[in-house]
C-alpha cells in the first residue's frame, strides 16, 4: 500500500508541470492573436499652416499580424484627420500577414502657441481600429523602422527627432451598441507617430521681423523725451508710437489662429503698449513741470526715459525666458 502511494505521488509531480507547460502556449497564442505590428515612414510634408491649424502629409504605413481572422488594414482609422490610402502589397511573409500602404492625410492640429514665435511643435498621426476594441486588437509600434525621409522638410523649422507611442483611446459611450450597457467605457488600442519640430535660425529672423515694429514703437516713445516738451512734435511722436504698436498688434494677430490664451508675441506687444502709455503719461507730467521749472522738467525727462528703458528691457527679458 505504501509503495502504491509513493508511485501515485511521483506520477502527480510529473503530471502537474506538464499541465502547466501545456497551458502556457494558449496564453501566448491569445496574446499573439490580437497583436498587430504597425509602423510609419513619413515621405514629405505637403502643407503646413499655423493659422489654419492643419498640416498635410504623405507617408507609407505597414501592418503585420498573425491572426488569420483579422484584417486591420481595412479597419484602421486616422483619429485626428482624414486619410486616403492606396494598398501597395498584401502578402504572407515568415508566418505573418503583411500589408503596406501609401497614404496622404490632412491633419487637424491645434498648435500650442504659448511661445510663438519662439515655439516648438509636434506633428502627430494618431491611429485606432474602428472595429476591434482593446480586448481584440493591440497595436505594437515598429519603432526601429518608423522614420522620416530625406525629402521631409518644413520651411523655417528643423526636425529634431521622431517618436512612436502605443496608448489606449477611451470613450465614455457604447456608441449605441444595444448589447452594451449605457455609458459603457469603450477602449481601443492607439498608435501615435510623431515628429518634433523647433524653429530654425531662419525663422528666428522671422521673429525679429515680426517684433521689429514693436521695438520701433517703444524706441519712438523713448526718444520723445529728447524733444522739448513745449513743442507739438513731442506729442506727435507719442501718438505715432501708439499707432505703431496697434499696427504691430494687427500683424501678430493676423499670423495666428483664434485662441483663448495669450501668446509670447501678444504678451510682448501688450507690454510694449503699456510702456508706451506710461511714456505718454510721463510727457503729460513733464509738461506740468515745465510750467514750474525748466531745469526740473529736463532732469525728469532724462530720469524717466532711463527708468522706462531699463524696466522695459528687463520685462521683455523676463517674459522671453519664463513665459
Amino acid at each position: 500500500m505504501v509503495n502504491l502511494l509513493k508511485i501515485f505521488v511521483c506520477l502527480s509531480l510529473l503530471v502537474v508541470p506538464v499541465n502547466f507547460a501545456a497551458a502556457a502556449p494558449s496564453h501566448i497564442d491569445e496574446d499573439v492573436s490580437r497583436k498587430v505590428d504597425i509602423g510609419v515612414y513619413a515621405n514629405r510634408l505637403l502643407g503646413f499652416s499655423i493659422k489654419d491649424n492643419s498640416f498635410d502629409i504623405d507617408y507609407y504605413m505597414w501592418l503585420r499580424w498573425k491572426n488569420d481572422r483579422m484584417k486591420p488594414h481595412k479597419t484602421i482609422e486616422l483619429v485626428n484627420g482624414s486619410q486616403s490610402c492606396q494598398e501597395l502589397s498584401e502578402e504572407q511573409k515568415n508566418g505573418f500577414h503583411y500589408v503596406s500602404l501609401r497614404c496622404v492625410a490632412k491633419i487637424t492640429k491645434f498648435w500650442d502657441l504659448t511661445r510663438f514665435p519662439l515655439d516648438s511643435q509636434r506633428l502627430e498621426l494618431v491611429f485606432e481600429d474602428n472595429n476591434s476594441s482593446l480586448d481584440s486588437l493591440r497595436y505594437v509600434p515598429d519603432s526601429s523602422n518608423s522614420a522620416i525621409g530625406k525629402s521631409f522638410t518644413v520651411s523655417g523649422w528643423e526636425v529634431t527627432d521622431t517618436y512612436t507611442e502605443a496608448s489606449v483611446g477611451e470613450y465614455e459611450t457604447n456608441f449605441g451598441d444595444p448589447t452594451l450597457p449605457d455609458k459603457n467605457k469603450s477602449q481601443f488600442s492607439r498608435f501615435v507617430f510623431g515628429i518634433h519640430l523647433v524653429r530654425s535660425f531662419v525663422d528666428i529672423w522671422y521673429a525679429f521681423k515680426l517684433f521689429f515694429p514693436v521695438f520701433i514703437a517703444i524706441l519712438i516713445a523713448l526718444l520723445q523725451f529728447f524733444v522739448p516738451v513745449d513743442t507739438s512734435l513731442r506729442f506727435n511722436l507719442a501718438v505715432g508710437s501708439i499707432f505703431a504698436s496697434v499696427g504691430a498688434s494687427y500683424a501678430i494677430t493676423n499670423s495666428l489662429p483664434p485662441s483663448k490664451y495669450m501668446s509670447l508675441a501678444e504678451l510682448i506687444n501688450l507690454t510694449t503698449s503699456v510702456y508706451i502709455f506710461l511714456c505718454l503719461c510721463g510727457t503729460v507730467y513733464s509738461l506740468y513741470l515745465s510750467k514750474k521749472s525748466e531745469t526740473a522738467c529736463g532732469k525728469f525727462d532724462i530720469f524717466f526715459m532711463a527708468l522706462a528703458a531699463f524696466f522695459y528691457v528687463g520685462s521683455i527679458t523676463l517674459i522671453i525666458n519664463f513665459w
